[in-house]
């Protein structure tokens, strides 16, 4: 009797945590922070503009320049629905995507504990499963993508689009790719703005919790 307790109250813990981790994966969603600031010289571009790339001599080779590519390839996409076409030959403007991250200072160490516990009585006592876990926050990243567009007569920047997300770790492809979807949201504008997005990740993000 006594270890048919125990092992239902065992199941029942891992029930609990596994529960709280379904719930944490669940969560496919990253809210952004867009500032966006156009100064188009003659009013938005019509018909079918041409662009073509502005990268930094540090992101045309090596580990990073295959970083490069993937946010290119979301902008690409982005700039498509707008109607922009990428040109190899001779374009009317040029663009430029940057990818930062900054960690926010770790938050001292909490002296509280968050726990799960489940009593079972027998007799005058009782057996008691459970796991608990300090309250420290993990480490968080700010992930940040800035967006520029100039005339290739290198002229003063037309639009700049900032989008700025909390992420828990690194930021992974997806969540690179909603930083860039939340910056070139209703791309183009004609007037600055200052707004709050949410994106949706790919169902298989597990980066955030």
């Amino acid at each position: 009797m006594q270890h048919r307790l125990i092992r239902i109250a065992t199941g029942l813990v891992l029930g609990l945590m596994l529960a709280a981790l379904m719930g944490c994966a669940s969560m496919n969603t990253i809210q952004v922070t867009v500032s966006t600031h156009p100064q188009w010289p003659t009013g938005i571009p019509t018909g079918q503009p041409t662009y073509q790339w502005e990268r930094l001599p540090s992101l045309r080779s090596g580990p990073k320049a295959t970083e490069q590519d993937a946010l290119e390839a979301a902008v690409n996409q982005a700039l498509a629905q707008a109607g922009w076409r990428l040109s190899a030959g001779l374009a009317q403007w040029t663009v430029r995507i940057e990818g930062q991250t900054e960690r926010a200072p770790s938050p001292p160490l909490s002296p509280f504990n968050l726990g799960v516990g489940i009593g079972i009585g027998l007799g005058h006592g009782h057996i008691q499963l459970g796991s608990r876990w300090p309250l420290t926050p993990a480490p968080m990243d700010r992930a940040q993508v800035l967006v520029l567009i100039r005339p290739t007569t290198q002229g003063p920047i037309a639009y700049e689009s900032r989008a700025t997300g909390d992420v828990w770790g690194s930021p992974n492809a997806a969540q690179w790719y909603a930083l860039v979807q939340a910056a070139l949201r209703d791309f183009p504008l004609n007037t600055a703005q200052d707004r709050t997005v949410t994106i949706d990740l790919a169902p298989k993000d597990t980066k955030s919790p």
